[in-house]
């Protein structure tokens, strides 16, 4: 999907070079994805503890397939 944003060329710069990612669509792939995996560990920490982190191999499994 092609989008067009207005990016803060110092925070992709940073990006880009803390990732070692080689474009800067690579960059916001990379940032994306890690945003995603902090919250679902941010999700998964407020769960801990509660009977709503109950789930089996089945549930696990399709996790991992999402990261």
């Amino acid at each position: 999907m092609r989008s067009t944003f207005d990016i803060d060329e110092k925070l992709l710069a940073q990006v880009q070079e803390l990732s070692q990612a080689r474009t800067k669509r690579e960059a916001i792939e990379v940032a994306l994805r890690e945003f995603i995996r902090s919250k679902r560990i941010e999700r998964a920490r407020r769960l801990i503890g509660t009977d709503r982190l109950s789930f089996g191999i089945k549930e696990l499994k399709r996790l991992r397939r999402l990261d």
